[in-house]
């Protein structure tokens, strides 16, 4: 596994090299230069670190005002990167002060009037999640930037919420890593932690309780996933009602079905697949199941020779949330790197 995974290196280093990727984090440059990071540790690989540590320089040079602002595909994204990379200790410095002209830049453009005109869920999410892990940097004695960070967090939480609540009972045909109701209790749930809007937190949580208690997922997937947003937030509101809905989620919940039914051979990667379920439930702890079962899936996907043959798909799943980059660092944590 380990000789294939390395033919299919050389094939993204050959791509990073023509610089003709975007920047971003799901499916580019950011999320490339994570992964070479996270691999040159776990196999000890100096050559592919120094591969990540030339992206890194490269990606701080191409930022410009002109990229998108979102966490998929825009500043956000490369701000995160940047941040998670500070964060486990792959590269050294003061992480507000190499975020404060992105998040200057993120700002500014968040603070035109019609940005909240024609709202789309997924940035707004994405936008959100990066405004709350970097209100939680901001030391508490700076009130002027902690009043900034949290007032966007604020604004972003209300707009979120106002989509939501028209689509609580959506959820998606198969599963997805956007499923909008799970990914904003979990982020509500640490924006929890950080104690500044908790009373309406509190509100919406109520405001939405009728709905959220009134519904089961048809998809297995989605039930992981839901049972994953509302369990993170009840660790904080106590709710008996939530727990008991909790209890009844987990108890309708079929792996076998998931692992051998709604996960088919090629629904492997983070975005849609068994390397997020995973994340899941290692992340949720409420669930038993075995890692060997989703390791074993992971190396029997044809993707493997998909990515390696067919140029064309290669260049369609190499990214860290949509491809090879993803799949292949969860390879490495479930084997052990052999």
């Amino acid at each position: 596994m380990i000789e294939k995974i390395d033919k299919i290196n050389q094939a993204l280093l050959s791509v990073v090299s023509q610089n003709l990727l975007p920047l971003g984090l799901a499916r580019g440059r950011m999320g490339i230069c994570i992964y070479f990071f996270e691999s040159g540790r776990l196999r000890n690989n100096k050559n592919q670190t120094k591969i990540a540590e030339e992206m890194l320089d490269g990606i701080l040079n191409d930022i410009n005002q002109q990229l998108p602002l979102g966490l998929e595909d825009g500043l956000a994204g490369i701000a995160y990167g940047i941040r998670y990379l500070i964060q486990n200790k792959y590269v050294k410095g003061d992480v507000n002060e190499i975020l404060s002209d992105i998040d200057n830049e993120i700002i500014k453009k968040i603070s035109y009037p019609d940005f909240f005109e024609r709202p789309d869920a997924i940035e707004l999410i994405g936008l959100l999640y990066y405004f709350s892990v970097r209100a939680s940097d901001i030391n508490k004695n700076d009130k002027e930037a902690l009043y900034i960070y949290q007032e966007i967090t604020i604004n972003l939480i209300n707009q979120i919420y106002s989509i939501v609540t028209n689509t609580i009972g959506n959820e998606p045909l198969s599963f997805k890593i956007n499923y909008h109701l799970p990914v904003f209790l979990y982020l509500l749930s640490q924006i929890y932690t950080l104690d500044f809007y908790n009373y309406r937190i509190t509100k919406i949580i109520d405001e939405m309780t009728p709905r959220i208690l009134s519904q089961i997922p048809y998809v297995h997937a989605n039930r992981i996933f839901l049972l994953w947003g509302m369990n993170s937030i009840n660790n904080f509101i106590n709710s008996r009602e939530w727990a008991d809905h909790i209890n009844l989620l987990k108890s309708r919940i079929d792996m076998n079905k998931i692992l051998w039914e709604e996960m088919r051979n090629q629904n492997v990667y983070f975005e849609d697949g068994i390397t997020s379920i995973l994340m899941i439930l290692q992340s949720s702890g409420i669930i038993s199941y075995d890692s060997k079962i989703f390791l074993e899936k992971l190396k029997k996907s044809d993707v493997w020779d998909m990515l390696q043959h067919d140029r064309s798909y290669f260049w369609q799943h190499m990214g860290l949330i949509n491809g090879f980059c993803g799949i292949t660092l969860a390879y490495l944590k479930l084997s052990g790197n052999r």
